[in-house]
């Protein structure tokens, strides 16, 4: 009720849209209570209005994200995995891609997967279809999951890389415009 949301600091969901108008949620989280499937609705309808992308979690539970990288306006990263660590020269790098297609690839497509040093030297690049299906097969809004393990060469010095991703279309020889969304 109107009274309770004011007494438990709650937004209701007439006042959600106009609240995070100001400070759109990153994520939003879903499925935790299955009780709350009808509390839920106007955060599931917010995040679908705003473009997030559905990721599914344990249990039936769900996380909708802001995407953090578009290609084309035809796929996304909604999310990765990658860890934060020291690699050595020889190391291998193991890292998730949470991808979305947003609307029918009318061919297949390569994901290419690099690590780039400070200079713009590239020591690793890996090109390939994702895992799973062939991308011309994908449905549209569903998530699909693509890995990459890379390996430093061991003539790698020290320093600062960093983990590019991109995605080529063999059939026109082009590497598919990307927009980094929030600068992650």
């Amino acid at each position: 009720s109107k009274a309770e949301a004011e007494k438990y600091h709650l937004l209701t969901g007439d006042r959600l849209a106009d609240e995070l108008a100001q400070d759109p949620a990153r994520a939003v989280p879903v499925g935790v209570d299955p009780q709350d499937v009808a509390e839920e609705a106007p955060l599931i309808e917010y995040a679908r209005r705003q473009g997030y992308s559905e990721l599914p979690l344990e249990d039936g539970q769900r996380l909708w994200r802001q995407p953090l990288a578009e290609w084309q306006q035809q796929l996304r990263l909604a999310a990765f995995e990658l860890p934060i660590t020291v690699l050595n020269a020889g190391d291998s790098l193991s890292m998730m891609l949470y991808l979305e297609n947003t609307a029918p690839f009318a061919h297949n497509i390569n994901v290419i997967a690099r690590v780039v040093d400070a200079q713009g030297k590239v020591w690793i690049q890996e090109e390939r279809w994702p895992w799973g299906k062939p991308t011309s097969t994908w449905q549209p809004h569903t998530i699909w999951f693509d890995g990459h393990t890379l390996t430093m060469p061991t003539n790698a010095p020290p320093g600062f890389y960093r983990v590019e991703i991109s995605f080529f279309d063999p059939e026109t020889a082009q590497l598919l415009p990307g927009l980094d969304l929030h600068n992650n």
